[in-house]
């Protein structure tokens, strides 16, 4: 799996307006803060950690990032 990614094409996805994903999640500093920033996540976590994050988001939590509704 890893040998075949392609990261222009994962962070065109990204951007996408309708997946919204850059409104809580940040690439290398740019974008929200709500979600972990995927320029650290990329380079630390497991390849299907990643898959499942995307798939399932609410499977896992990453730490410090836990959200609670008030």
């Amino acid at each position: 799996m890893k040998e075949k990614g392609d990261a222009a094409r994962g962070e065109a996805v990204f951007r996408r307006k309708e997946l919204s994903c850059f409104q809580c999640h940040a690439i290398g500093g740019a974008g929200g803060q709500v979600g972990p920033d995927f320029m650290s996540l990329g380079a630390s976590a497991p390849v299907d950690y990643l898959v499942e994050s995307i798939l399932v988001p609410d499977a896992k939590q990453k730490e410090g990032f836990v959200s609670m509704q008030v």
